[in-house]
Parts: structure tokens; sequence; C-alpha cells
């Protein structure tokens, strides 16, 4: 009777694969020893170009740079990009256009303008008046003259000038003709002999003329009246 056709055989050669005694293929009967030399491990690419058994190659040693030799680079390029800003500095200089004075910038005389006249201001000479102070004074002919002080007494010389009285309490007379008087201020008594214009302005101002008729212009609590 054939093996193979055997059942009880073929179970017997199924349960010896398992248990690792042997292993048999259909029709043949091969040795249950495995083979004792190992194969070799498969071999992998590197990914860093060297084999991983066994197998090295030296490597390349990278080069230093020498610190001396950047900072000996480093040093020409700042000199020389001093030197090129100033040599542009001294061609600009060389070649900046000198402007004689008086010439404009288009090459013409500068235009002066036209003249301004000022007028001359008439600044009214002041006379102070201090307190008891009995004291004679000359206007300036056809000019101007300011009395001011507190309790004071004063007479003024007039020649076609204009008298300005201000302060308080004081007493002026004004001999002559005037051109203009005004008064301001607070309780003060002025006396003249005549004027084109008479104002008054403050409180309680008195003005007293003498001749002619002069025009007259007061506020409220001020009096000018002919005496």
């Amino acid at each position: 009777m054939n093996p193979q056709d055997d059942p009880e055989e073929r179970i017997r050669q199924l349960e010896q694969l398992r248990a690792g005694q042997g292993a048999v293929e259909l029709g043949a009967t091969q040795p249950t020893t495995q083979p004792t030399t190992q194969l070799p491990p498969p071999a992998y690419p590197s990914p860093y170009g060297a084999p991983q058994y066994g197998v090295s190659y030296p490597q390349v040693p990278r080069r230093r740079r020498s610190v001396g030799l950047i900072f000996t680079i480093g040093a020409i390029g700042m000199f020389v990009m001093f030197g090129v800003v100033v040599a542009i500095g001294l061609n600009m200089s060389t070649q900046a256009p000198t402007r004689e004075p008086g010439v404009a910038g288009g090459g013409g005389l500068l235009d002066p303008g036209p003249s301004v006249d000022i007028p001359e201001i008439d600044i009214p000479a002041i006379e102070p008046m201090l307190p008891g102070n009995d004291s004679v004074v000359s206007a300036p002919p056809g000019g101007s003259l300011s009395v001011a002080g507190v309790d004071g007494t004063k007479t003024v010389e007039c020649d076609d000038s204009e008298i300005s009285v201000s302060g308080v309490n004081n007493t002026v007379t004004i001999t002559g003709h005037c051109a203009l008087v005004t008064v301001s201020g607070v309780d003060n008594e002025v006396v003249l002999d005549s004027a084109d214009t008479i104002r008054a302005s403050g409180f309680d101002n008195r003005v007293t003329y003498h001749f002619g008729e002069p025009s007259i212009d007061a506020t409220d609590r001020n009096v000018i009246e002919r005496g």
C-alpha cells in the first residue's frame, strides 16, 4: 500500500511537521534538522551613503575659517567704504557753486524792493506831578505834553500844544492857547485860558476855560464850563 494513500501516515507526517521534527512534502521525506548556517542580514541602503555592517568610510574634515582672516576682510571693507564717502564729500564741496553777495540764484541782481517810509510817531512828553509839588513846565510848541500824578499841583505854559492831564486829585493851571486839552482820571481840576477842543472822561473831573468857544466833549460825571 502506498504511504501517500494511507490516511494515518499523512496525519503522522502533519504532526511531525507541526512539532518541528521534520517536514514532509507530498510523496517525499525531508530532513527534520534545521540548517546550522545562518544567512547574513539583508543589506539596506544607508541614508548617509555608508554601509551599516562592518564597513566605514573616512570622513572628510571640515575646513575652519580663521577668525583673523575674517576680521582682516571686514576691516578692509570698512576702510574702503570710508574712503568712498570722503571722496564723494570732497567732490560735492568742490563742485558747489559759490554765490556772490547781491546776486540772485538766477544770475540777476537782487531786487531791493520798494522802500518803506516809517512815519514819525509823536510821543508826548510826560511830566510827573509829585504830591504838593507846585512847579511850572513849558509844553513844546505844537507838540504834546502829558501830566500825571496823585495829589499834585502843576502850571503848564501852552503854545498851540496838546495837553493831557490824568491821575487822581490833581490841580493843573494851563496858560496860553492850546490846540487840545484832554482830562481823564478821577477828581482832577483843570483851569485853562483857551483851547480849540476840550475833552473830559473818567469820574468827577472839572475843567474851566476863560476865553473862546472850544469844541467840548465830556462824558457823564465830568464838567466842562466857562468861568
